[in-house]
């Protein structure tokens, strides 16, 4: 479904696979199979995003590359999910990274000390990069 509305709290989420590694992409309206716009990771979001997520991991998608570039704010249970999401690809042996936050998410993840737990890369390049090659987990 195509939202062409540009409302912060309706968002498009799109995924494509670079390398063997799903990169997801949020925004609130899509154009080409790319999503544009600001928007904001509050509860209702971040339940469709939950979902997906949840869909995806199901299918055996365990190493996932989460671009923020069009994300302006994550409420708590946002970063919640990005910590559950991060936390089962890690027990299924996968790797979770998350690309190219604002300058505004990257100060509240650095206040809540997530740059610790979390690889947050600028360069998309370097993300894909940094996942090695594919190991196969039995």
């Amino acid at each position: 479904m195509t939202n062409t509305k540009k409302d912060p709290h309706n968002i498009e989420i799109r995924s494509k696979v670079l390398n063997d590694i799903l990169l997801i992409s949020i925004g609130t309206y899509c154009e080409n199979d790319q999503v544009y716009g600001s928007a904001e990771m509050d509860t209702e979001n971040v339940a469709i995003l939950e979902q997906f997520l949840k869909d995806k991991i199901t299918h055996g998608e365990i190493r996932i590359i989460i671009d923020l570039s069009n994300v302006t704010n994550i409420y708590s249970y946002g970063m919640s999910i990005l910590f559950n999401l991060f936390k089962n690809i890690q027990l299924r042996g996968g790797e979770f990274k998350i690309f190219n936050p604002s300058s505004t998410l990257m100060q509240t993840f650095e206040a809540l000390h997530v740059t610790s737990v979390f690889e947050i890369y600028t360069n998309l390049a370097k993300a894909v990069a940094s996942f090695g090659p594919k190991h196969i987990y039995s």
